[in-house]
Parts: structure tokens; sequence; C-alpha cells
């Protein structure tokens, strides 16, 4: 097989370029192994120099000019031997001659051995065994290429070294940590500038109309519910003007049912999300409400994180009822139930009068101040949730005291609301 190979052109560095036919079967069997190209060059360079230092003595090379000159050598011997022996007799010179290359003693012989044999330089330089020989320089030299490219791994594998591989992996790794963390802190900083901007947002809301109306939303949707537990009909008015010309106050309309003590009686709901309303004007306006949708009763809802200084959470004033409402608190829906309760016996009330009715409004009004205890215990648990953990017992004798307090309220003006109801069927 043809190869060609030549070194890479650099400055100060001598090349040759050699096309050369291979026979060996083992060097044609390694070279095929490799890809033709690249690979194929690679190996032959590495081959050549490996064959080329193995050839190379501590004290010069092993070359083919060293082995003519000991061939030249060997034959100027002979020659020599020979003219000792050269007579102008023929005959003499046939049986010298013999004596010359025949046996092994003889002058051939000698030569040969002397040049050849165990103690010629060349056998010494063959032989496995000599630490001087062929085979030991061969293994130095191969061991010294061995050497030298390890030590060269070692070196790209040292963090000792500022421009080794590893070093220079190690640069680019923590450059890019370093990126990783920068751009972390940047999405970090964007997401609480975001929740920041979403707080500032869901304030402005609680103090200005989005959030007054998600106010009125859920208190017309929670009476909604309550109206269809007892038979009325609740109807959202807070979009359309009443009986007063380009009024819309009044909130909620409900209209107590056919099943009730006093069908057709109306009830308005008015809330109020923003701050600043006294009591005496929440009166005013549920006074305006009840002219406004022909209404027998009033409920005026304050939120409760914006309601009056001082306020009781739960009140009855006349004919109306004021409370101070959490809407995202489950737990108060309590508090809107025993408003509507209390609303309805008030609205039967303008439907009967009596000693039984008398009665039954003295008990609610006992029950209404049990609920507003209630909701000021209420206040107290969020205090206690809020400030310390180990006040949990408490919370939670509390609540189960508070749950039962608040039926008990409630459950007493449903019957006070049946007592009415039987005494006006009677």
């Amino acid at each position: 097989m043809a190869a060609h190979s030549a070194l890479p052109a650099s400055a100060g560095r001598p090349s040759l370029d050699v096309t050369l036919k291979v026979y060996d079967p083992e060097v044609v069997h390694e070279l095929l192994q490799r890809a033709e190209g690249a690979e194929r060059d690679d190996y032959l360079r590495l081959a050549l120099r490996v064959g080329v230092l193995a050839l190379r003595l501590a004290g010069g090379q092993v070359d083919e000019k060293k082995l003519r000159e000991e061939g030249e050598r060997l034959v100027r011997d002979v020659q020599r031997e020979m003219e000792d022996y050269l007579h102008p007799e023929r005959g003499r010179l046939r049986a010298s001659m013999a004596s010359f290359v025949e046996g092994d003693r003889s002058v051939v012989a000698r030569t040969i051995t002397e040049k050849l044999g165990e103690t010629s330089p060349i056998f010494r330089l063959l032989d496995p065994k000599n630490s001087d020989g062929l085979k030991e320089q061969l293994a130095r030299s191969v061991q010294d290429i061995v050497d030298s490219h390890a030590q060269g791994i070692k070196g790209q594998l040292s963090l000792d070294q500022p421009e080794s591989a590893l070093s220079r992996l190690k640069r680019t790794m923590e450059g890019q940590v370093l990126e990783m963390q920068k751009s972390q802190t940047a999405f970090h900083t964007e997401v609480r500038e975001a929740l920041e901007g979403l707080r500032s947002t869901k304030k402005a809301n609680e103090r200005g109309t989005v959030h007054g109306l998600e106010f009125e939303a859920a208190l017309a949707e929670e009476v909604a519910r309550l109206a269809q537990g007892f038979g009325d009909i609740s109807v959202a008015t807070g979009t359309t003007t009443g009986l007063i010309k380009s009024n819309k106050t009044g909130d909620v309309v409900v209209t107590l049912g056919a099943e009730s003590a006093a069908p057709g009686v109306n009830i308005v709901w008015e809330a109020k999300q923003a701050g600043g309303v006294s009591l005496r004007a929440a009166l005013d306006e549920l006074d305006e409400a009840r002219k406004n949708r022909q209404a027998q009763v009033g409920v005026f809802v304050f939120s409760a994180k914006s309601a009056p200084s001082g306020l009781e959470p739960f009140g009855r004033y006349g004919s109306d009822v004021v409370i101070a409402w959490d809407s995202e608190d489950p737990a108060q829906g309590l508090l809107v139930r025993a408003a509507y309760s209390l609303a309805r016996a008030l609205a039967m009330r303008e439907k009967q009068q009596g000693a039984d009715t008398a009665k039954a409004l003295r008990a609610m009004d006992k029950a209404v101040q049990s609920v507003a205890r209630q909701v000021e215990h209420l206040e107290d648990l969020k205090k206690w949730a809020e400030t310390a953990r180990s006040s949990g017992d408490k919370i939670a004798k509390r609540v189960d005291s508070m749950r039962e307090d608040l039926h008990t309220a409630v459950a007493e003006m449903d019957a006070q609301l049946a007592t009415l109801r039987a005494g006006e069927e009677a």
C-alpha cells in the first residue's frame, strides 16, 4: 500500500515529504485500523519517531551508514587475511584458500565470529538482556515519549498552571456561574418590584372605586345566598336608579317571600368600602336608600377595614341594622346572616304589633348584643394569631366558644322569627 505523510510547516522547523510502499503484514494491518487522512498520517509520524529514537544510541545513531561501515570493515579484514595467504603458486593458493574459508577455525569463521559473534558490538547491541542494548534503548526512548506526553496531560489537568485546560475550564465555569447569579438577582428584583406593584395596586383599589365595586358584589352574592335559603327574592340594584330621580342609593333590595310572615316587605342593603363615613352619615344614607327603594328596613354594611373608629361590629338603630364586615374572612359570614335575620324580624314588625312582637324583638336585641360581643372576639382572635403562635390553644378555645355562641344567637333569632310568623298566621 502507498502512504504519504507531511510534517506540518512552521517557522524554523524542517519538513520532509515521504512516499513509501509498505509490505510488512503487521504494519499494514495497524495502518488499516486508522482512517485514511489526518488520523493515519499522525499515526505514521508517531511510528517513525519511535523507530528513529529506538535506533539512536547514547553516543550516536545506529543507521544505514553505521551498518555499511561495519560491513566494509569486515570485507577489508577478509581481504587482508587473503593477501597474507596469497602466493604465486596457484596450488598452494588453493590449499591456503581452503584453510582460509573452511572449518570453525578458518579466517573467515574467526572474522565473522569477531564481528558478529557473542562478543561483537553488534551482538551486544541486539542482546535483549544487555542494559545498553537496542531493546533497552528503545524501551527508554518509548518511556521518555510516554512520560513527556503524560507530563503534558498532567500539566493540562493542574489548577496550579494558569493556562492549563482545567484552569481555563474553571475560569469559564466561574464566569458562567457569575452570570447566572446576576440573572437570578435581576429576576428576584423584577419579582419583588412586580409584587410591590401588585400591593400598591391592591391598596389603591381598596381606597378607590374598583375595590368598592368588588365589596358591593361580594355582599350582593352573600345576601342572595341567604335569600334563597329563606325563600326571599334578592336583586342587586347598585347600578340602577330608584324611586328618586337619578338616585342609585341602595345596592341590594330583598323582598320577603310569600311564605314569610310579611310577604312583599322590602329590605334595602347599602355597602360602603370607602373610609371617612361616620355612623350618622351612614344612617342618613340608609334612610335615603329606604325611601329610594321603597323599603321598610335598611342594613348598612361597612367594610371592617375602613369602618369608623369605635363602631360596634353589630348594632340595631330603630328599623336599621349596621354591621362592620370583612368580606375576605369566611368566618364573618355569620355576621351577615345575623343581620339578615334581624332585618327580617324588623320587617315583620311592620306588619304586626303586639306583646309577642315586642317580646320577640327584645329577645332579638339580646341576641344582637351577643353577636356584637362575638365579633369583637373575632378581632381579638385575629390579633392573637398575628402576634404570637403560642396563643394557639387560646385561639382554639375562643373559636369553639364563639362558634357556639354565634350559632346560639342566630338560632334565637330564627326562633323569634318563627314566633312572629306563628302569631301572624293565628
